[in-house]
């Protein structure tokens, strides 16, 4: 099994220029002057990554992987084995409003390397205290391969 780390890229996307004034809620395809040679450097981070035989797991938050729509997208703009995706049940359902996080782990779980299991409400932007959640953490591992 290959180790993996988990790394959000979108705090590293706050910090290029490429970012916007305002903090991206959607994927990269929404700027434009640098994108493409922000993809490169994450490629490379793969390239590195997969030359110490880990893998970078991207983490659930706006930015690059807010959502399963944005995550599959993004990976398929990468494109690159050594990166893969953390899934994070809390902060899903944290950014966003109308999403099944059953059915997103489901689209996603090709691609995931990483779940964290964390306590939500299964509300929009409502954060809660660990062991002060509402969601059951079994809807999210049903939809797991067993080799996830």
């Amino acid at each position: 099994m290959t180790p993996s780390v988990y790394w959000s890229a979108s705090s590293i996307w706050h910090r290029t220029s490429a970012c916007s004034s305002s903090s991206p809620t959607r994927g990269l395809r929404t700027t434009t002057t640098n994108a493409a040679g922000f993809y490169t450097n994450l490629q490379r981070a793969g390239d590195y990554a997969a030359k110490l035989g880990i893998t970078v797991c991207f983490e659930t938050h706006r930015g690059l992987c807010v959502n399963h729509r944005e995550m599959l997208q993004v990976m398929a703009d990468l494109a690159h084995p050594s990166l893969r995706l953390n899934f994070d049940t809390g902060n899903l359902l944290y950014y966003n409003e109308h999403v099944c996080g059953e059915v997103a782990l489901t689209k996603a779980c090709h691609l995931v390397k990483h779940v964290r299991l964390k306590d939500s409400s299964g509300r929009f932007a409502d954060w809660k205290l660990p062991g002060t959640g509402e969601r059951r953490r079994g809807q999210f591992s049903a939809g797991l391969p067993d080799h996830a």
